[in-house]
């Protein structure tokens, strides 16, 4: 994974992030979704696993906790 960047849709906000992915190699994310805290990221990727990440509180570090793969 690579790096996502991630602004807010509100105009009045100023707020932009850039994620380092960790977790599958050679995989894209197809869809993101970050919590109205923007302290939660979740990204569903091309390999069909579901990630999600938790920000520290300074939004310095990212840990994957949790990883799950749909059912076909």
């Amino acid at each position: 994974m690579g790096k996502s960047n991630l602004k807010s849709k509100e105009a009045n906000k100023s707020s932009h992030h850039s994620l380092k992915g960790i977790g599958h190699k050679d995989v894209s994310l197809n869809s993101m979704v970050v919590s109205e805290d923007e302290r939660w990221v979740y990204g569903g990727g091309s390999n069909g696993f579901v990630m999600g990440w938790k920000g520290s509180a300074d939004f310095v570090s990212w840990k994957l906790v949790c990883e799950t793969k749909h059912n076909k």
